[in-house]
């Protein structure tokens, strides 16, 4: 068990996970007690690194069934920057594209470009908050070609459009 001073007490094992994690979280820390330029958005970073890699762990905890969707994951939660279709993971993962999607849906209880969505979405927010890059240079940001586009599908799964978003943060 390792405490931060006066911010959180961590516990922490040995397994390269877990270390990873207790070194993003200092990260993360230092950015935000030492604030340089940029320095919220490299904070963001490391917690959105630790959130993936604290879900990781927590997925191989619950032994999902099938590896393979564990692989499919970590592929989706990854290069949330690039366009991934379920076709390339399928194969990336050795199933086909019907049977990934049915066995994804079955084990993580969405589909997988829901998942992927999801994901992307949840840095759009982070950039939304911690930059003033533009709607249009977001979605760029999270793999939408259009921003019309992105600003349509995050209100529909987030209620709210990206510009009022910014506006109540």
């Amino acid at each position: 068990r390792e405490v931060l001073p006066g911010i959180f007490s961590v516990n922490v094992a040995g397994s390269v996970d877990q270390e990873k994690i207790k070194s993003l979280f200092r990260n993360a820390v230092e950015f935000f007690l030492n604030p340089q330029p940029f320095s919220s958005i490299s904070a963001m970073h490391a917690i959105e690194e630790i959130l993936l890699l604290s879900s990781r762990i927590s997925e191989k905890q619950m032994n999902l069934r099938d590896g393979r969707i564990l692989k499919a994951i970590e592929l989706l939660s990854g290069n949330f920057d690039k366009f991934i279709d379920i076709d390339s993971v399928s194969n990336k993962v050795g199933m086909s594209s019907s049977h990934f999607a049915h066995l994804f849906k079955e084990e993580v209880g969405e589909t997988p470009m829901n998942f992927r969505e999801g994901i992307r979405l949840k840095h759009a927010k982070q950039l939304i908050i911690g930059t003033n890059m533009s709607i249009k240079e977001i979605a760029e940001a999270v793999a939408y070609d259009c921003a019309f586009h992105f600003s349509k599908r995050f209100k529909v799964r987030l209620g709210i459009s990206p510009k009022q978003f910014r506006q109540q943060m």
